[in-house]
């Protein structure tokens, strides 16, 4: 008799419960297809898949196996599946070794400051760095200096990649040693009429040239505007 209550309360759970979790499904289904058919543009290229992780079953598809290129959300799925990982709490490092044999304080070797791919790499990220390689065991090197970017490969864009982003300064060119975030400010003070007005980079450095096209208080001159040989990939 007790078996067979508790088989009768399963069930009625089962029916009770079966037409709500349906229902919701298909209000979601109704949501998302209203939203796509009234609030975007006619034609629109659009590819929809939600999933749920804890559930582990899709709850709304749309042309789910369209493909698209990658864009900025990809940055989300990227990131929640990084933090995900077991090293996903660890910091970024930039790291430099060296190789070789000291003899009367000199490095017969070389060094290697070795990429790690930190975003906010800047002034006082550099000056810590050029503590740490003061306080090594020598104070000149017989050899070289070299830039380990091994973390990553040499492919810049995939098949198919737009480019067309390549001069803004939120498209620098990503390597595991970024200096700035590979973006270099660079501020007009005007002066003398239809002379070059003073520019003031940031940061400085013998990287890279600037080619002063400024002239200052000639409206014929257009509007201040800051890019780089991008095609050719120079400074």
């Amino acid at each position: 008799m007790f078996v067979k209550k508790i088989y009768l309360f399963l069930c009625l759970l089962l029916f009770v419960g079966f037409p709500t979790a349906v229902w919701g499904q298909d209000n979601l289904t109704a949501r998302l297809n209203l939203l796509i058919k009234d609030n975007l543009p006619s034609g629109s290229e659009i590819g929809v898949s939600i999933y749920d992780l804890t559930e582990r079953q899709p709850l709304y598809a749309y042309r789910a196996d369209k493909l698209s290129r990658p864009a900025s959300t990809m940055k989300l799925l990227t990131c929640i599946t990084a933090l995900t990982q077991p090293r996903g709490n660890e910091s970024f490092h930039t790291e430099v070794w060296y190789k070789g044999f000291i003899d009367n304080d000199v490095l017969h070797g070389d060094i290697y400051v070795i990429g790690g791919f930190d975003p906010e790499f800047d002034e006082e990220a550099m000056d810590t760095l050029a503590g740490g390689v003061a306080a090594f065991p020598f104070s000149s090197i017989e050899g070289n200096v070299y830039g380990d970017i091994s973390m990553k490969d040499s492919l810049h864009w995939g098949n198919g990649w737009s480019w067309d982003d390549n001069p803004s300064p939120f498209q620098p060119y990503l390597s595991p040693l970024m200096y700035h975030k590979g973006i270099v400010k660079v501020t007009a003070i005007p002066g003398i009429r239809g002379e070059n007005a003073t520019l003031w980079c940031k940061p400085q450095s013998s990287f890279y040239t600037v080619r002063n096209e400024t002239q200052n208080h000639t409206p014929n001159a257009g509007r201040f505007s800051v890019s780089r040989n991008w095609l050719k990939n120079e400074n």
